[in-house]
């Protein structure tokens, strides 16, 4: 049995999306997906104000929400994609990583990757009243968000 991902977040307007992929394998991207991320990157970066300025409000309203600060290098990581694209040098990476920003050019949200295999605890949201948000992956609790 694999770990699942618990979330118990109090935010009506945010609807949380996961989807959970076994047996992949991370490996260089394959000339079609290089080509897609190129293509939207492009898309993107001719494209003024992308992410949609509501757009780019909600996300950071919803962070705020739970006393993260999204500016400058805690900027979502939608917006910090838009930028490059913007800078016409969009890389490839890797497969999972190219699929999770072709993903987030697409919509101007920001995505999320986990490796349950590399974390010793099934990864959980949690809100507790308005001013605390909870992530128990080790990398998460890393960067702050238990806050």
């Amino acid at each position: 049995m694999g770990r699942m991902l618990s979330a118990d977040l109090d935010l009506p307007d945010v609807l949380l999306g996961v989807v959970r992929a076994e047996g992949v394998v991370n490996g260089p991207s394959p000339a079609g997906l290089a080509a897609e991320l190129a293509a939207e990157a492009a898309r993107v970066g001719a494209e003024e104000g992308y992410p949609a300025p509501e757009l780019k409000k909600a996300v950071r309203d919803v962070l705020r929400t739970r006393g993260y600060k999204p500016a400058g290098r805690g900027k979502p990581a939608s917006e910090y994609l838009a930028g490059m694209a913007r800078k016409g040098d969009f890389p490839v990476i890797s497969t999972l990583v190219d699929v999770n920003n072709l993903v987030s050019l697409e919509s101007g949200l920001p995505i999320s990757v986990l490796d349950l295999a590399s974390s010793s605890l099934p990864p959980s949201c949690a809100s507790a009243g308005t001013t605390r948000a909870t992530c128990s992956t080790p990398r998460a609790r890393r960067s702050g968000c238990g806050g």
